[in-house]
């Protein structure tokens, strides 16, 4: 009795400590994705700017 006890014991601590590090894990890959999308939008950005950067006539002073 005192062994079943034991490794119900134990799987629900394991279960204890795994669960809330999974779904820990799957809001780091969110928001890894999310930076991801972002940096993605920035680079779009900044590559409209270059082009109408370029479309600016030249300064003469």
């Amino acid at each position: 009795m005192l062994v079943v006890a034991w490794v119900v014991f134990g799987v629900v601590g394991i279960l204890v400590l795994v669960v809330p590090t999974l779904r820990l894990w799957r809001v780091v890959k969110q928001l890894g994705r999310e930076v991801g999308r972002v940096s993605d939008q920035l680079v779009d950005a900044s590559n409209q700017l270059d082009l109408a950067a370029r479309e600016l006539p030249t300064r003469r002073d």
